[in-house]
């Protein structure tokens, strides 16, 4: 199911008391909306996956078609339907050197293995390197298109575009549309508790971790195909 922009829009200026639009003006929280949308999409990957054909590029190095911003999973070989497995790169690195290069490792339409970058989530590798001509089906992460502001701006009935995640996020949106507002007024008593209560309401519906328990060790090898 879908939901609108109108929706979020009138659940958000019941909580900021602004039924009327008059301290928030409509295409404001538009904004707020389209920024909520790509931070949820960023916090929560899975909230925009997408399954898409994806062709090969000559080498062992692919990079995400424009819009997508990380692989969260790579399923089969379009062509054959051979399945294709994650692999840690520094093993291969180990027992295979040279597997960049196609005198050392010939290049094949197929692909047999697939590793992450971890300081580059738009790009992937693959063992062996494609030959050019390559297509695997894989798990992409969208990010969310921006909602133009309508022609009428001012009319709340304007408002009927859909909002590019799923409804379960609806009330996440609304608690970030309300923290983005209420942080305009950050020096109003009590309006910085406000904000922060409905970044943290916005925080728990994603399930966002504590710094903490996210931190991993980077030393140790690992791929995220794997968690």
């Amino acid at each position: 199911m879908t939901f609108t922009a109108q929706s979020v829009i009138t659940q958000a200026q019941a909580t900021l008391q602004d039924a009327g639009g008059v301290r928030w003006l409509l295409p404001e929280l538009l904004g707020y909306i389209n920024a909520g949308t790509r931070e949820i999409a960023l916090q929560k990957p899975n909230a925009t996956a997408e399954t898409i054909t994806l062709p090969l590029v000559t080498g062992t190095k692919q990079t995400l078609p424009a819009g997508y911003h990380r692989l969260l999973s790579v399923q089969r070989n379009v062509g054959n339907g051979r399945a294709i497995t994650p692999i840690v790169r520094e093993v291969l690195d180990l027992q295979i050197p040279g597997w960049h290069n196609s005198t050392t490792l010939p290049f094949s339409p197929t692909v047999a293995h697939v590793m992450d970058d971890p300081f580059d989530t738009s790009t992937f590798y693959v063992c062996p390197g494609n030959e050019g001509n390559g297509e695997i089906e894989v798990i992409l992460s969208r990010l969310p298109a921006p909602i133009p502001v309508p022609n009428n701006q001012l009319d709340i009935a304007a408002y009927t575009a859909e909002v590019a995640v799923p409804d379960i996020y609806e009330n996440a949106l609304v608690d970030y549309v309300c923290y983005r507002a209420f942080s305009k007024d950050i020096n109003a008593p009590g309006i910085a508790q406000r904000a922060q209560a409905h970044y943290a309401l916005f925080q728990q519906a994603l399930g966002i971790k504590s710094q903490i328990e996210m931190a991993q060790n980077v030393d140790t090898p690992k791929s995220r195909f794997s968690q």
